[in-house]
């Protein structure tokens, strides 16, 4: 079993042996696990077994309709796009740069924008000027 988390750090600190990775994201990976969703054709069921398959699991969704939604069938999508990545069309050997180029936007820093978007609004809803009043209250009730 590998070390994870503050085990890991304190591990690190006091063994200069130790070797370090990181491994907390796979504590969270359901790479070769199968998941099944039932209600998935729309709604929360959809919005599960596309995070169930974001994090590796194979996913088998059941629901009422005989046939697939709309919103189904473009998460289905989706979902085959963001679980191959993307790749060249030629060998990497001949990459050109514009090609790499492409392929580092969908695949490395889209992960990068997505995060500082998610970052942004969590900066907004937690120090936002909403939250100001509730907060300038709490310390008006409890640190008087």
């Amino acid at each position: 079993m590998s070390l994870v988390g503050v085990s890991a750090a304190l591990k690190a600190a006091s063994d200069p042996s130790f070797t370090t990775k990181r491994t907390i994201f796979d504590e969270f990976s359901l790479g070769g696990k199968v998941a099944v969703v039932t209600g998935g054709n729309r709604g929360l069921g959809l919005e599960m077994a596309l995070a169930l398959a974001e994090a590796g699991a194979n996913v088998y969704v059941f629901d009422l309709p005989e046939s697939p939604g709309e919103k189904f069938i473009a998460t289905y999508e989706y979902a085959k796009q963001i679980g191959t990545g993307v790749a060249g069309e030629t060998p990497c050997l001949e990459y050109e740069a514009a090609d790499f180029q492409r392929i580092m936007d969908v695949n490395a820093n889209s992960v990068l924008f997505a995060a500082q978007g998610t970052g942004r609004q969590m900066d907004l809803l937690f120090f936002g000027e909403r939250l100001l009043p509730l907060i300038k209250q709490a310390k008006l009730l409890f640190f008087k």
